[in-house]
């Protein structure tokens, strides 16, 4: 009697499958990881980062001052730095409420800055609250970045909120509070 069947033929296949569904799900990443969000604060969508969404108050400024990049690791496209979400002299505060997230979980969350129009330090002062908790007091880009048109980056790790968001606000301490984009990770 002849056999066409290889001895542990079924053996090899399945070996073959559960690599296949490994390297799967190894380039794939993990179910759960989540993406990053980025926002363009005050403008349009600009790859990697989405038009201006999940704001409450403020308005927008768009500068096309040449913005220099190169005093931050990992920086937003120039585009991003040329525009802004800005309190006004009415409402000197406004708010980003971004969902998505689940309850608690930690995240680094970088703030964007880029002053286009202040030349001097003292110019433009507010303060940013992520959740509730301030992480920045009394922050002048001038001063952080060092001049006017450079890109200045501040990051924290905060935890999302009961409800699995992050609520950035931002209060005008002297002149009109800005942002230029958001990232969470």
């Amino acid at each position: 009697m002849k056999m066409n069947m290889r001895p542990y033929g079924w053996l090899r296949h399945l070996v073959v499958v559960a690599a296949s569904l490994l390297a799967l799900a190894f380039f794939a990443g993990p179910a759960s990881a989540q993406q990053i969000i980025a926002i363009n604060s005050g403008g349009p969508a600009v790859s990697p980062f989405v038009a201006d969404a999940d704001f409450s108050g403020g308005a927008t400024i768009n500068h096309a001052n040449t913005i220099n990049t190169s005093k931050v690791t990992n920086p937003a496209p120039a585009a991003v730095y040329q525009t802004a979400r800005v309190a006004t002299t009415g409402a000197p505060s406004f708010t980003y409420t971004i969902p998505g997230f689940t309850a608690g979980s930690s995240h680094m969350v970088r703030l964007h800055f880029c002053e286009t129009f202040f030349t001097t330090t003292g110019s433009r002062v507010f303060n940013v609250s992520i959740n509730g908790t301030q992480v920045l007091t009394n922050f002048d880009i001038v001063a952080a970045s060092g001049g006017q048109n450079i890109a200045n980056i501040q990051q924290f790790t905060a935890p999302a909120n009961a409800s699995g968001q992050f609520v950035i606000t931002f209060t005008s301490v002297t002149n009109n509070a800005l942002i230029s984009g958001i990232e969470i990770d």
